[in-house]
């Protein structure tokens, strides 16, 4: 029969993709969804299957959620899927009680998830009745021996010494220990010789009945072993209630090492002697294998994730060095006299290169996002403007597909809206390329901003293109999910979209589609209106650094071991005549010209042939007496590397590809006495 699921998820379309992906892996399931608090509570009122639920809903969210299913129905499995919510609290709500976490754009595990809970679920249900049991015949067994010590002593005292009673008191106790479904033994308090055993401590030691009475540990088991069962048993008999032993291990004959987890009770006689030790054992090895193998995921997928953010890291340094050489010289071109066909080829290497960097900076963003550590700014921005700014970047494709792309003049009353401007343009730049890249030849692309009337700024891009069918547009923000693009010549990796929208959601906004097939497709972005307008930000075409009225002078140590960068360092330094350079191709050459010439600027890259910069460093801050200003220039972007060389000692921390404006207000700012 088809089992009972609540679904707490607001977005009607995922929830479409959970249930089909359910249905298509063969899972029969009637699904409630619900998308409120007072809906889940209403859903979860008759006990269900099992339960899957969205990290984030609006006034409600999947730990709340958990917390009430834990107290309600302690035993549903609780299946958290969600967009990525980061490591930290993805385990967060694992160690809170939830069975697994599969994320959204990735729900092809879901079934197999839904299965294991389902099954893991069952296992706890008969384990938590076996321990009912097991803890119910404890109980009996407490109560009966206790009625048997207090019957054997009024029979000692009627009938004293009589071997009968002692007959019937033995094969009382045998008929109690045959029927236990764990292990169990009794041994002499004196001299810890087994007295009694059932059937199950003969299946875990592969020994029959004679081979273990009246034995010993010592007689049954290699010495260490022996010594620390003993050891434990001597424990035990001075306790005066139940002792929880814990885990034991020990060798068996025909089972090899096997895990238990050990109870023992000391019964005494009238007087109080210790007569007997009473022990149950549970075989867990099986149940700690699993945890092992599940420690062991969890530690390779943590190496994973380690091993693709180095990689991520590595490609990321290799890929803005020789970024640095195009743009910096593409900048100090810009700042001299060139003719306007010059300034104009400038320009375009200056956009291409910043382009590529972009392009760089996204594939960093998907780490980021599926690890929930992107970082948003968020400002007043004039949309108009960065809708120009796509427009122009996309332009010479457009035009050799003859493609016209235009955007809606809102000079008059400008449109501003509250988001992080890089991403903004990233959003836009993408919408606006796939206008372009999915249009028909000859066709037509439109850029329109508006304000909406619920204080949302909508950017709507229309394309003339050939369309998508109904039944793809929930795939189409699926990552690498390209609808058939693959099978033509329409280069692409099926990213972009999935990242659109994860950065739109990040700035308050959304993302949705129109299509009609044969008529085209509409996309429209909506992001928060801003309350006030942007801030005036300076030219970047065409203006050049003043020389300040002081003119800086002094001498700058550069240590940096690519030919490029160096190059590119003495072309810029000669727009600071008072500045001499000294260059370091190593960390070694460099902590020796800083010992002879003593510079007030030390230049400073972080990956050299012989040592770290951060060593550098380090031991530049460790030394008495000469103290420069040191500045960082470095490939590595991540805001922790920043942060961490701040605090060790650092004055700047820039990243490459450079700003030469950047640079020539660091060497003012350093070597401009007063």
């Amino acid at each position: 029969m088809p089992i009972r699921v609540v679904h707490l998820e607001d977005d009607p379309l995922d929830a479409e993709l959970v249930r089909e992906t359910l249905t298509a892996d063969g899972i029969p399931c009637t699904i409630t969804l619900a998308s409120s608090r007072e809906a889940f509570l209403a859903a979860i009122e008759t006990r269900p299957d099992i339960v899957l639920a969205d990290y984030s809903l609006p006034g409600f969210d999947g730990p709340a959620a958990q917390r009430l299913v834990m107290e309600r129905w302690p035993d549903v499995p609780f299946v958290l899927v969600s967009g990525s919510v980061g490591e930290e609290r993805a385990m967060s709500t694992m160690r809170g009680g939830a069975t697994d976490y599969v994320l959204k754009n990735q729900l092809r595990p879901l079934p197999g998830v839904v299965r294991r809970a389902l099954n893991e679920a069952q296992e706890r249900l008969r384990r938590l009745r076996a321990e009912r049991e097991l803890k119910q015949l404890n109980a009996g067994l407490e109560q009966r021996v206790r009625e048997r010590t207090r019957e054997l002593e009024r029979l000692n005292e009627a009938i004293a010494g009589r071997e009968e009673e002692l007959r019937r008191s033995e094969r009382f106790l045998s008929s109690i220990v045959e029927q236990m479904p764990d292990a169990m033994f009794v041994k002499d308090a004196t001299t810890l010789r087994y007295v009694l055993f059932n059937r199950a401590l003969e299946g875990v030691l592969g020994r029959t009945g004679p081979e273990i009475r009246g034995r010993t540990d010592a007689e049954l088991f290699p010495k260490t072993e022996a010594d620390a069962l003993a050891e434990r048993d001597r424990a035990a008999l001075q306790s005066q209630a139940l002792v929880d032993v814990g885990e034991e291990s020990f060798r068996t004959r025909e089972h090899g090492w096997r895990t238990f987890h050990t109870k023992r009770v000391a019964i005494t006689d009238e007087q109080g002697n210790r007569r007997y030790l009473i022990g149950i054992a549970r075989d867990i090895t099986d149940q700690r294998s699993v945890e092992m193998a599940l420690r062991d995921a969890r530690i390779e997928a943590d190496r994973a994730n380690r091993a693709k953010s180095d990689f991520l890291a590595r490609m990321s340094h290799e890929l803005r060095t020789p970024l640095n050489a195009v743009l910096g010289f593409a900048q100090l071109f810009q700042q001299d006299a060139l003719s306007p066909e010059d300034c104009e080829s400038v320009q375009q290497i200056i956009r291409g290169g910043q382009h590529l960097l972009d392009l760089i900076n996204e594939v960093l963003d998907i780490s980021r996002i599926e690890a929930g550590h992107l970082a948003i700014s968020c400002e007043p921005v004039n949309v108009c403007e960065v809708a120009h700014e796509a427009a122009e970047m996309i332009r010479p494709i457009a035009v050799s597909r003859q493609i016209r792309v235009t955007v809606n003049d809102c000079t008059s009353e400008p449109v501003i809206a509250h988001v992080d401007r890089q991403r903004l343009r990233q959003i836009l730049l993408n919408l606006c390329s796939n206008a372009v890249k999915y249009n028909r030849p000859g066709g037509k692309a439109r850029v329109s901003c508006a304000v909406s009337v619920n204080g949302f700024v909508r950017i709507a891009v229309r394309d003339s293109g050939y369309g998508i069918p109904q039944n793809k547009l929930p795939l189409l923000f699926t990552p690498f999910e390209r609808l058939g693009a693959e099978l033509t010549g329409v280069e692409g990796t099926g990213l972009g979209l999935a990242l659109c929208k994860r950065l739109a959601e990040a700035m308050g906004g959304a993302l949705s589609v129109e299509s009609e097939v044969g008529e085209g497709s509409t996309f429209f972005l909506d992001v928060p209106q801003a309350a006030t307008e942007p801030a005036s930000a300076p030219g970047t075409e065409g203006e050049t650094s003043p020389t300040p009225a002081i003119a800086a002078s002094g001498q700058v140590l550069y240590i940096e071991d690519t030919h490029a960068n160096v190059r590119l360092m003495h072309r810029l330094m000669a727009r600071r005549p008072g500045v001499q350079l000294l260059h370091a191709p190593d960390g070694e050459t460099g902590l020796r010209l800083f010992a002879e010439h003593h510079p007030p600027l030390v230049l400073l890259d972080l990956h050299l042939p012989d040592m770290s910069g951060e060593e550098i460093l380090r031991r530049i801050r460790a030394q008495r007496g000469h103290q420069p200003k040191i500045a960082v220039l470095t490939a590595d972007a991540s805001a922790a590397q920043k942060q961490r060389l701040l605090a060790t000692g650092a004055n700047a921390y820039l990243t490459k590809p450079l700003s030469v404006p950047d640079v020539l207000a660091l060497l003012d700012g350093a070597l401009t006495d007063g």
